[in-house]
């Protein structure tokens, strides 16, 4: 049986448009979250009831001795 769904093209990957001129750089010196990062995390934890298992996890997260590294 076969729908109509499965008969579609999948969607077209694209990247968006090509970049105009060189790239530019400035230095950034602060952190690269902040007070609204920890609000969102906070409601995060707070919506799927995690009090004690969520920030414990978050705790090992990202460290050299024992965590995991997200790449990029």
């Amino acid at each position: 049986m076969s729908t109509s769904h499965d008969e579609q093209d999948p969607p077209e990957h694209t990247v968006g448009p090509a970049p105009e001129g060189e790239p530019r750089f400035r230095p950034y010196h602060h952190p690269a979250a902040g007070w609204g990062a920890a609000e969102s995390v906070t409601r995060f934890l707070a919506r799927e009831r995690s009090p004690v298992d969520g920030p414990r996890a978050i705790m090992k997260m990202n460290h050299e001795d024992g965590g995991f590294d997200c790449p990029g």
